[in-house]
C-alpha cells in the first residue's frame, strides 16, 4: 500500500488475519507521510494456531496506540510475527538541554540592592503617558502625562564666562502651635498662638519699633 497520509479512525481496519492453522498474511505500507491509527482502529496480521504475519511500515510520522499495530499468534509468543516501523532519522535530543541537578534559589538571582550588587541597571519611562500612583490600579486621568520632547541644542558660547549666582532661600517662618481660640468681629472662631485667658505663659510680643531716639 502506498499513500501520502493514511488515517484510520472510527474502528477502521487493515488486516491479514488467518484462522485455523494458517499463517497470518503480510502488510507493507511504503512512503507514507503520516500514519494515524486512532479510535479502536487496527492494523493486524494475527493468526490463531499458525504463525503471525509481518507488518512493515515506512512513514514520516506514526501516531498510534501500542496495541493498534500487531502480528500475534494465539499459539504462543514464539509464533508471533514481526512488526517493523520505519521512520526518518530524527534526533529526538535535538533542541533539548540538560537540566541542573540542583534547583537554583530564586532569591539569589535577584539583586537586593542594584546600587551595590550591579551596574548598568536602569528604569526608563518612554513614550506618551505616565505611571499610576498605585501599581495595582490602572492609569487614571489625574496622572501626569509626559510627551516626547527633542533635546534643545545649547546656544551658549564656549568662550562665555559662567557666573555662579548665590542661592537665595526664602525665609522660613516659625510654626507656632495654637494655644486657644477667640471670636473675631465677624463671629468666626480663630485659633491663636497665645493663651486668651491670660492665666498661662504668654507669647512674647515683639518690641514696638520707634524712629525716635531715646532721651
Amino acid at each position: 500500500m502506498n499513500s501520502r497520509d493514511l488515517i484510520l479512525r472510527n474502528n477502521g481496519k487493515i488486516t491479514t488475519n488467518a484462522t485455523g492453522t494458517a499463517n497470518g498474511g503480510n502488510i507493507e505500507i511504503n512512503n507514507t507521510g503520516n500514519l494515524v491509527v486512532f479510535e479502536d482502529s487496527k492494523i493486524s496480521a494475527n493468526a490463531e494456531k499458525g504463525n503471525g504475519g509481518e507488518v512493515n511500515i515506512t512513514a514520516r510520522g506514526i501516531f498510534s496506540y501500542p496495541d493498534s499495530i500487531t502480528a500475534t499468534s494465539e499459539a504462543g509468543p514464539q509464533f508471533n510475527g514481526i512488526v517493523q516501523l520505519n521512520t526518518p532519522d530524527i534526533d529526538p535530543t535535538r533542541g533539548l538541554f540538560e537540566l541542573l541537578e540542583t534547583i537554583p534559589d530564586a532569591a539569589q538571582q535577584i539583586a537586593q540592592n542594584v546600587c551595590t550588587k550591579g551596574f548598568g541597571s536602569s528604569f526608563t519611562v518612554v513614550g506618551r503617558g505616565g505611571l499610576p500612583t498605585d501599581p495595582n490600579k490602572i492609569l487614571s486621568s489625574d496622572n501626569v502625562r509626559v510627551d516626547l520632547v527633542k533635546p534643545v541644542p545649547s546656544t551658549v558660547s564656549s568662550t562665555s564666562a559662567t557666573q555662579k549666582q548665590p542661592s537665595q532661600k526664602p525665609p522660613v517662618k516659625e510654626i507656632i502651635p495654637a494655644r486657644g481660640w477667640i471670636y473675631n468681629e465677624k463671629g468666626e472662631v480663630l485659633l491663636v498662638g497665645y493663651d486668651p485667658t491670660k492665666t498661662g505663659v504668654q507669647r512674647q510680643q515683639p518690641a514696638p519699633s520707634s524712629n525716635c531716639a531715646a532721651r
